[in-house]
Formats: structure tokens, C-alpha cells, sequence
């Protein structure tokens, strides 16, 4: 019985975040890796080479801001990819018209 609850509440976690569908999908080099900043908030700006369509629509450029709960991670992963000049998989969803970075991966495979 006990393997049984440890199982269920593993899937909880598991099951959610694969069934989660994103707005854009895309791989590539990055070609730019910008953060901008006011005197309140900083933001990650990223473009691929090629400017490929981001989101789902036209936009070539996907932010995210310094309060979303990843940011150092993401920054650290697109700086990372930028430098070395790996491919990366750069998840986004449109929001409010903005492209907003969801993940950025250095393992392309999947």
C-alpha cells in the first residue's frame, strides 16, 4: 500500500507537466542574448539565427523578466548556449502579445 501512495503522488507531479502544451517550440543557435533593464526590472531577450517565428505567430524575439521564478537559470543556460554556440530548444508562449520564455534546453533530443 505504501509503494502505491509513492507511486500516485510521484505521477501527480509527473503527469501535469506533460500534458502542458506550449505556444512555440523551436530549435537553434541563439543569435542574440540581451538583458535589458529600467530602473525597476530587467528582462532576458533572446533571438535565434535565422530569426525563426517564435510562439506560434510572427514575433522573432521571446523575453523573460527578472521576477519569473527562473530567471537566473534561464539566463545562465542562454548564456551558456550563446558562448559555446550549442543548438538550443527554446519553449514560449504568447502573452499579451509578448513571446515569454517557458524553457530553454541544451539537449535538443528531446
Amino acid at each position: 500500500m505504501k509503494k502505491a501512495i509513492i507511486c500516485l503522488t510521484m505521477m501527480s507531479f509527473l503527469l501535469p507537466s506533460l500534458g502542458y502544451a506550449y505556444d512555440g517550440m523551436v530549435v537553434g543557435t541563439l543569435r542574440t542574448v540581451v538583458v535589458k533593464s529600467n530602473v525597476s526590472s530587467q528582462a532576458l531577450v533572446v533571438r535565434l539565427e535565422g530569426f525563426p517565428e517564435l510562439c506560434g505567430t510572427s514575433i522573432t524575439k521571446a523575453i523573460l523578466a527578472e521576477d519569473a521564478p527562473a530567471w537566473k537559470a534561464v539566463f545562465s543556460v542562454a548564456l551558456a548556449a550563446y558562448v559555446s554556440g550549442k543548438k538550443v530548444q527554446v519553449t514560449s508562449d504568447d502573452v499579451g502579445g509578448q513571446c515569454v520564455i517557458r524553457q530553454i534546453r541544451l539537449d535538443t533530443s528531446y
